[in-house]
């Protein structure tokens, strides 16, 4: 589990609001917050800002993006298989007795 909750939590919205609630007072009332509380909400990883985690979490995605491009351009490509090229040179070759000429009525 993890110590997420948006403040928009659709499954528990009383429980977005609070968590909203202790954010802000740990961000701009210093009384209003026991360090107890803190103590305890640190000790369950409470997140004091989604904005951190959502900037980490977009470095995580970025360097995985780059690192899955630059293992696509190490990998060499195929060459195409010789049946794929030989159908495709005899399709183009058709031998005239395979064309058969429309009857006029």
């Amino acid at each position: 589990g993890h110590a997420r909750v948006p403040q928009h939590f659709l499954p528990n919205p009383s429980l977005g609001r609070w968590v909203h609630t202790q954010r802000q007072n740990y961000r701009k009332c210093e009384s209003c917050l026991t360090e107890e509380r803190i103590h305890l909400l640190n000790n369950i990883c409470f997140e004091w800002s989604l904005q951190q985690h959502g900037k980490e979490h977009t470095k995580n995605m970025v360097k995985e993006k780059a690192v899955k491009q630059a293992k696509k351009l190490a990998t060499p490509k195929k060459p195409p298989t010789p049946k794929a090229t030989i159908k495709g040179v005899n399709s183009m070759h058709k031998k005239p007795s395979a064309l058969k000429a429309k009857k006029l009525p």
